[in-house]
């Protein structure tokens, strides 16, 4: 099915498991509908547009959910059995993806490599008892506190499973780090060097210690990266930035986090 819309229905399409070897939905609209797609199963859904409806979509079921766009729904996806949710735009919505109905490990949705951002309620909410690993999804939050508010997970509910996540910037182009709640290596992973410098900035950020570093690069809350050069041992003239905050975000081209206010 390509190029159909689906408006101000109270359902606006369902599929039932076991009658079409396989679904195929792309180039589709789904607006105000009170349940925009039901249990799509074993196929594909693609390059659609979700927007205004109650719940965008129910019960993805084995079934590949990709390049997406997901706008002020109550609920974006329900994610089930051994879905593959990916390069999707699920920003803005009251709830953004609920994880359930699935109760074994090898049946875990996939999903990854989504711009997941500005929601409501949650980004992320595991309805289940298992583990998931939400890595290489980005959430347009510098701060894993910001991130962790979004996420509803087994420290807020002993009975659910716990998430890892990473963090990017507000372009969700450059990794800051990763927070693992389980597994080998559980904790917060900054991805740094060790460096320090003194917070706030006037118009030069001088790194502390004995190690030289001859390049920084800082990233502004847009997303914009500048490179500065040493114009002397670990001093940089960032006297060109306008006063805001700001992240430093590499050091010779290491990858490092530590935000600062430039004044």
């Amino acid at each position: 099915m390509t190029n159909t819309d689906f408006i101000d229905n109270q359902i606006g399409l369902t599929f039932n498991s076991n009658v079409f070897d396989s679904v195929y939905i792309s180039e589709c609209q789904f607006l105000n509908n009170g349940l925009a797609l039901n249990y799509p199963n074993e196929g594909k859904v693609e390059n659609c547009l979700f927007s205004d409806n109650g719940t965008a979509i129910q019960s993805a079921y084995k079934c590949e959910i990709v390049n997406n766009e997901f706008l002020y729904n109550e609920l974006a996806i329900q994610a089930s059995v051994n879905a593959d949710i990916h390069n999707n735009q699920i920003n803005n919505n009251m709830g953004a993806v609920r994880i359930e109905y699935v109760t074994n490990v090898q049946d875990s949705p996939s999903i990854y490599n989504n711009e997941i951002c500005g929601n409501i309620n949650f980004a992320v909410n595991n309805n289940t008892n298992m583990n998931y690993s939400l890595l290489s999804n980005c959430f347009c939050d510098l701060d894993s506190a910001g991130i962790e508010a979004m996420i509803i997970d087994g420290y807020d509910d002993i009975t659910k499973g716990l998430i890892n996540y990473q963090i990017y910037d507000s372009s969700c182009t450059v990794l800051l780090g990763t927070v693992l709640k389980y597994g080998q290596g559980a904790g917060i992973d900054e991805l740094t060097v060790e460096v320090r410098f003194e917070n706030p900035v006037n118009t030069e950020l001088s790194l502390l210690g004995v190690t030289e570093f001859t390049s920084i690069k800082v990233t502004d809350l847009s997303g914009k990266s500048l490179v500065f050069t040493s114009t002397g041992f670990n001093h940089f003239d960032v006297s060109t930035l306008p006063a805001g905050f700001y992240v430093l975000t590499a050091v010779d081209q290491q990858a490092v986090r530590k935000s600062f206010v430039k004044r």
